[in-house]
């Protein structure tokens, strides 16, 4: 077979990774996923999202109070009564890297967006009746679907197949970083009481953050879709973040994305940008969020667009590098410019912090 040309989706590459020669290698067979690289409190988040969404109490109240992806028949007769509607709903994981042996492959993510199901640019909307037949969306997972020339940042992509066919087109050569590979599957109502909605949500420290999850839970993964687009969950959220990511993972680094700080010097994963609005950061009294965060080093790295290092955002970004000192937080910013431009003499200057550290750290142990 041919290869599949599409045309680049992400812009704006560093020459240092275009030189790698595995950059542009693609597997030309099947490949797990490294979920160890996803945030616990994420993986949390997504383990309930299958069958019918969102779940509410009159649909707990019918199933008897055990919960599936396939509807049961008391649910399957409510919906019919009501003559409910339904989007279907793909979970869509981006992957940063492929590394390992041929018989060991494994891909590295850098973000999660949800993406509904269409025809002809219209998003589809199904009845109970074929939501019964999929079983909730079980038969849909027995295969593996894959977004090809999928751009998360922009929320575009070219092809749309499954895994196996993608990787024959490709014939080994692209960018994985445009491969979009579906992790999971619902059924998201378009009518529904959000006063009724039970969420699984103990994972979060307290009523407040329960509140704050549901509200943009509902905003992003149960808000039904008006148009076809793809929603971020999860992740990398500049192209930037993600060309120094994949350069420090080709070091076999393994920081953490997108982390948030709390004035207590807590670090918290950043969950569907819940706190990205100015209420909750003053309300919840956040001090920053991190880009790319080292946990056992204590090393935040900021990837800064062309806002950062001017007036009064340079103010801010010095205070909150100060407040993180504080805390024990060391932070170096790296602006976009340099990565698109210098990203080895960025990740060296990351590399060498890193090794400061972890030398302080040995230092310390030994003097106690």
């Amino acid at each position: 077979m041919l290869p599949v040309k599409e045309k680049k989706m992400i812009k704006d590459r560093p020459a240092a990774l275009e030189k790698r020669d595995d950059y542009r290698k693609l597997p030309t067979k099947s490949f797990s996923l490294s979920w160890n690289c996803v945030p616990e409190l994420v993986n949390a988040s997504l383990m309930p999202l299958g069958g019918i969404q969102p779940i509410t109490g009159k649909m707990a109240e019918l199933a008897g109070g055990a919960m599936y992806d396939d509807p049961s028949g008391a649910e399957v007769e409510y919906f019919r009564s009501i003559d409910a509607r339904f989007q279907p709903i793909l979970l869509v994981m981006s992957l940063a890297s492929i590394s390992g042996p041929e018989d060991a492959i494994q891909a590295v993510p850098y973000a999660i967006s949800a993406i509904p199901m269409s025809k002809r640019s219209i998003v589809t909307t199904v009845d109970v009746a074929s939501v019964k037949a999929h079983r909730g969306g079980a038969a849909f997972a027995e295969a593996d679907w894959c977004y090809s020339g999928f751009d998360p940042f922009v929320g575009e992509w070219s092809v749309f197949s499954t895994a196996e066919t993608i990787l024959d087109l490709k014939g080994g050569r692209g960018y994985v970083d445009e491969l979009g590979v579906v992790i999971g599957m619902y059924y998201l109502r378009t009518e529904y009481d959000r006063d009724d909605v039970s969420e699984v949500d103990r994972f979060l420290p307290d009523d407040k953050s329960r509140k704050r999850f549901l509200r943009n839970r509902i905003k992003t993964i149960y808000q039904p879709f008006k148009r076809v687009e793809a929603r971020r969950i999860w992740g990398a959220q500049t192209p930037i973040e993600l060309f120094l990511y994949q350069e420090l993972l080709f070091r076999d680094l393994r920081p953490q994305l997108q982390q948030l700080v709390f004035p207590d010097g807590r670090t918290y994963p950043s969950l569907y940008d819940s706190y990205s609005d100015v209420e909750t950061r003053h309300e919840l009294q956040l001090l920053t969020e991190i880009d790319i965060f080292f946990p056992e080093e204590r090393l935040a790295v900021f990837c800064d667009g062309r806002h950062h290092g001017k007036g009064k955002q340079a103010e801010r970004d010095a205070k909150i590098d100060a407040k993180l000192a504080e805390l024990g937080i060391a932070s170096i910013r790296v602006s976009g410019k340099s990565i698109i431009e210098d990203l080895t003499v960025a990740a060296d200057e990351i590399g060498h912090k890193l090794e400061e550290l972890r030398g302080q750290t040995s230092a310390a142990r030994s003097v106690g």
